[in-house]
């Protein structure tokens, strides 16, 4: 098989996987009776990015230098590291709402916590390995 045969297998299934994903965060809702709260938060974040990530890769007219762009970000969502210790999320959350004038102002207005919330978790992305 060549080079370009499995990048482009990876690919389709790559694309497969990220939109079926982006859509049961989604769908999850039609599985149960009663209302259910759309996703808020991180599942809304990681359902979009991964709808808009299976979009990128599945849309043809995509250079394939984008398409491969799409597919090394990937990669970095295979390396966060989840942090849940509170007094590291409760100081990396605060430093986030010093640095960026947009948390400052979302908060200000109430759509951001100033502090962090006892479901906050915050990442960090490490390299993947080998290189």
């Amino acid at each position: 098989m060549s080079e370009t045969t499995s990048t482009s297998n990876l690919q389709k299934v790559l694309t497969c996987v990220l939109l079926a994903v982006g859509i049961a965060v989604f769908a999850v809702r039609l599985l149960h009776d009663g209302p259910y709260a759309m996703p808020s938060g991180g599942p809304l974040f990681g359902g979009l990015g991964a709808l808009l990530l299976g979009a990128v890769l599945l849309w043809s007219a995509v250079p394939r230098a984008l398409g491969r762009l799409a597919l090394g970000r990937l990669a970095l969502l295979a390396s966060p590291v989840v942090l849940e210790d509170r007094a590291t999320v409760r100081a990396i959350h605060a430093l986030k709402v010093e640095k960026y004038a947009v948390a400052r102002g979302a908060a200000a207005i109430g759509l951001y916590p100033r502090e962090a919330r006892d479901t906050a978790v915050s990442l960090r992305l490490d390299p993947c390995p080998g290189g």
